[in-house]
């Protein structure tokens, strides 16, 4: 592949990305709050449909290798674009509550809810493996980099995402669809630029050969992945109830409608590509055991410490380092 189709194939992904967090489940916080929704079962939508999406992610990797990620990013970023619906939808709810069931407690408006956050988060969890994988695979020296780069731009449609689903809800009559005109431009882009490099179909591992090969690194890729489920819970539990924590507070309605998780997102971001610098400079494993301990720390600070909260911090960073080393 030339440098022109490489330069190509990785704008095109860092794209889709921007894409991929900008819609799916990255509006659901301040739609919710918009629509004025029962947080309850809005928490309980969440919970399944980010549960579900989080499991089928390895998955998606595994597809991704069998049958080449141009077609599973594609298709990802497509469905993240249901979510944009979401916002003519409130105007329907006395309607679709009347003519549909009610299932597992949840009225038809819910349900169709449900639906469309599904589809987005399906996206989402289809999008990230495929990508992340493809954009770390462009320099074997530099990989962190790329996929920091590749993490810290895509953040950028993520910071936004609440703050111009919020404009279009408020200002356009809940036309918040209309958004869908740029998406489907940027979607064309992806199409017509991500053209990565691909093994021919006889040569490529079955999915069945991709499981057995990740037997010698399996405890490695579960902490690892226990580290992002138990990180992103936290975080999307905090940016979930982000608008009502602001309207407690006495806010301004901008600051919990978008605004303070974008300045979370978007001060995150900042240090992304630097981050992504010094793992290459001093290895993955130091930088991820420096951060997460780093975390741990700083996220008790409306509290003061005690033994229990450091012992447990302590047990996890020597799990870490114990199964990482192997």
């Amino acid at each position: 592949m030339g440098v022109n189709a490489t330069v190509g194939t990785f704008v095109a992904v860092v794209v889709a990305h921007i894409m991929a967090d900008f819609m799916g489940m990255s509006v659901w916080p301040v739609y919710k709050t918009l629509a004025g929704l029962d947080v309850a079962k809005a928490g309980w939508i969440a919970t399944v449909v980010g549960m579900s999406g989080t499991a089928l992610q390895p998955l998606f990797g595994l597809i991704a290798d069998r049958f080449g990620p141009r077609r599973v990013i594609l298709l990802g970023t497509l469905l993240t674009s249901f979510a944009l619906l979401l916002g003519p939808l409130v105007d329907y709810q006395s309607a679709l509550d009347r003519r549909l069931p009610t299932l597992f407690g949840l009225s038809g408006f819910y349900l169709v809810v449900f639906v469309i956050l599904a589809a987005g988060r399906l996206g989402q969890d289809m999008f990230h493996p495929s990508g992340a994988g493809l954009a770390g695979s462009f320099s074997a020296r530099r990989g962190s980099m790329f996929v920091a780069v590749f993490i810290a731009v895509g953040s950028i449609g993520f910071g936004l995402s609440q703050i111009v689903f919020r404009t279009a809800y408020n200002n356009l009559s809940h036309h918040t669809e209309i958004l869908l005109i740029p998406a489907a431009i940027l979607w064309a882009f992806v199409w017509l630029r991500c053209r990565p490099a691909e093994v021919p179909y006889s040569e490529r591992i079955s999915v069945i050969g991709s499981l057995h090969a990740l037997r010698p690194v399996a405890g490695q890729i579960l902490v690892l992945f226990l580290i992002l489920a138990i990180s992103s819970g936290v975080m999307t539990g905090l940016f979930f109830l982000m608008p009502e924590f602001a309207h407690e507070k006495g806010y301004p309605a901008w600051i919990g409608q978008g605004g303070a998780f974008g300045l979370i997102i978007f001060g995150a971001m900042v240090f992304m590509v630097p981050m992504g610098h010094l793992a290459d400079r001093i290895g993955r494993r130091r930088t991820l055991i420096a951060m997460t301990d780093f975390v741990g720390h700083k996220l008790p600070c409306h509290r003061p410490p005690d033994a229990a909260g450091a012992g447990v911090h302590l047990a996890l960073s020597l799990w870490v380092v114990r199964f990482w080393e192997r």
